[in-house]
């Protein structure tokens, strides 16, 4: 009887080890599902941060500036895993400071004395840029303004972010995103709008190879279109 129950004990033993380690399996799991989807968000949610901080800086630039000096250049593509992605480069004409009374003529109109421009590396993980562009000497303002920016076309396939690499007079650098696959402006001229679309690609990592895509588009109307301008 005694040999009976020590069987008895031992089989027991052995299904609760079987079921523990059925049950460790499970956590684990478990434990990697979330840690992936927690991650999954994470990305996510950082690719929309970067989407929001463009949003907003683009409608700052076009909402305040005129339309005719709005300006893009369409003729940059770059293959990102192996399909072309579209890299416009956009200016757009602006005022260093909208407080200064001397910033505007007798009859409101701003005198326009920089840009905005914006540009994506030319690189497959490439980063958003906005700089501030002063004109040259002897450019003027205002009017004289409503033109693609000086040196513009030069930063269709330039990899550096930093202004040295450009012969343009630029005030200010920001980088407002990065890991940007592709970067689209069109003008809508019948609306004197600006149509954006952005696309991010998060890094994916070994576990999920995929990577996860975020797109935005973009509809700006410039405020500052006037017919006096």
């Amino acid at each position: 009887m005694r040999q009976a129950q020590r069987g008895g004990t031992l089989a027991e033993l052995l299904v609760a080890m079987s079921v523990f380690a059925m049950m460790l399996t499970a956590v684990f799991l478990l434990f990697g599902v979330g840690s992936r989807g927690f991650h999954l968000v994470e990305k996510r949610q950082a690719a929309q941060n970067q989407l929001a901080a463009i949003r907003a800086a683009v409608q700052q630039d076009l909402q305040t500036t005129h339309f005719y000096g709005i300006h893009v250049d369409d003729s940059t593509t770059i293959k990102v895993h192996g399909k072309k992605q579209p890299r416009n480069v956009l200016s757009a004409v602006s005022l260093s400071d909208w407080e200064r009374p001397k910033n505007f003529s007798d009859a409101g109109v701003p005198l326009w004395d920089q840009w905005a421009a914006y540009r994506v590396t030319y690189e497959e993980k490439g980063q958003l840029v906005r700089h501030v562009v002063r004109p040259k000497p002897g450019s003027g303002r205002g009017r004289s303004l409503l033109r693609a920016c000086d040196g513009l076309w030069d930063l269709r396939q330039t990899v550096a972010v930093s202004s040295r690499s450009w012969s343009a007079d630029v005030a200010r650098t920001q980088v407002l995103a990065r890991n940007v696959r592709a970067f689209e402006a069109e003008l809508v001229a019948e609306r004197r709008a600006v149509a954006l679309r952005i696309t991010i690609e998060e890094q994916s990592d070994v576990k999920n190879p995929k990577p996860d895509v975020i797109t935005a588009q973009f509809f700006v109307e410039p405020h500052n279109t006037v017919p006096s301008d």
